[in-house]
C-alpha cells in the first residue's frame, strides 16, 4: 500500500478504476442511501479513493461526482475532506476533476440543482470557473440554461461573496479539522503499528489457511461468498431473502461479495 505522501504526489488528471465491480456498487448504493459509515467502511477496507469510477466503465463519474448529482451533502462532505487529506497537493484537481462529458463537481450540481451541495463546495474551495464543457461552454453558461431561479439565487449570492474569482481558494482551515480526518489518520497509523508476528501469521494464513464453511449451512461445499459488513462466509443460496440486515451483525445494506475482508474469518490454519 502506497503512503499518503507517495499518493500525494501523484499527477490527477481524471478518474481511476481500480476496484471490482461489486465494489463500486457497494459504494454507489452507499452514497445512494446516505448511508455515511458504510462508505467509511468500504473506503477503509478497500483503500477506495474519491476520485475512482464508480460508472459504467469510461463514463468516469466518481464518488463527489455522484454525491453532487443526489445531493448527498455529507456524502460529498466527507469525499471532499479525504480528497485533502489522501492528495493535498492534487486537491483542486479533484474538485474539478470531469467526466466523460467534462461535467466538474459544479457543474453537475448545477444540472441537479443541487443547493445543499452547492454550498459544501463552497465552503471548502478549489472549485476552477474556467473549467470548459461541450465545445468550451462554462459553468455560467449551463445556469443560464439549465438551473431553476432558486439555484441561480443561490450561486449568485456565493459567488459574489467570495469576490467573483476564477478559482475559488481552498479552506484548508476547515478541511484540516474535519472530523473524518482523524478516522482516517488512526487507521494508518493502526496499520503501522503491525508487529512482523502479527505480519507473519497473517502470511501464513493467506499461504496455508483452509477456508471456513457456511455459516448459515455449516458445508464447505459449493461457491462460498462473504459479507460484505463482517466478512462471514456464506452461501448465496443460504442468504436469508426476506432479511435487509446482515443476520450476524445486523448491519443495513446486507451483501454477499466474493472477496475476502476479514482473512481471519474467512481462513483457517
Amino acid at each position: 500500500m502506497q503512503s499518503s505522501q507517495e499518493k500525494d504526489n501523484q499527477p490527477i488528471n481524471s478518474t481511476v478504476n481500480k476496484q471490482q465491480s461489486s465494489i463500486r456498487n457497494a459504494m454507489y448504493k452507499s452514497i445512494y442511501n446516505n448511508d455515511i459509515e458504510q462508505i467509511k467502511r468500504i473506503t477503509r477496507l478497500f483503500d477506495f479513493d474519491p476520485h475512482e469510477e464508480i460508472s459504467s466503465p469510461g463514463n468516469k463519474w466518481c464518488p463527489i461526482h455522484y454525491s453532487c448529482y443526489l445531493n448527498k451533502p455529507q456524502s460529498l462532505e466527507y469525499f471532499i475532506a479525504l480528497s485533502y487529506r489522501k492528495y493535498k497537493n492534487n486537491f483542486q484537481d479533484i474538485i474539478n476533476i470531469q467526466t466523460k462529458d467534462g461535467y466538474t463537481p459544479v457543474m453537475i450540481v448545477a444540472l441537479s440543482n443541487s443547493i445543499q451541495s452547492l454550498q459544501i463546495l463552497f465552503k471548502y474551495g478549489g472549485i476552477d470557473f474556467s473549467q470548459k464543457f461541450d465545445k468550451n461552454k462554462t459553468i455560467f453558461e449551463l445556469i443560464q440554461k439549465y438551473s431553476n431561479d432558486q439555484f441561480k439565487e443561490q450561486f449568485n449570492i456565493l459567488y459574489a461573496k467570495n469576490n467573483c474569482v476564477e478559482i475559488l481558494p481552498i479552506n484548508s482551515l476547515d478541511l484540516e479539522k474535519f472530523p473524518a480526518l482523524e478516522t482516517l489518520m488512526d487507521q494508518e497509523n493502526m496499520q503501522k503499528e503491525l508487529n512482523i508476528s502479527q505480519k507473519k501469521q497473517l502470511k501464513e494464513l493467506l499461504l496455508n489457511g483452509q477456508r471456513n464453511p457456511c455459516c448459515i449451512c455449516l458445508s464447505e461445499l459449493g461457491y462460498i461468498k462473504y459479507t460484505i459488513c463482517c466478512g462471514q462466509p456464506m452461501h448465496e443460496s443460504c442468504k436469508p431473502t426476506e432479511k435487509q440486515k446482515c443476520p450476524l451483525c445486523s448491519r443495513q445494506a446486507f451483501q454477499l461479495i466474493s472477496e475476502i475482508l476479514y482473512p481471519e474469518r474467512a481462513l483457517i490454519l
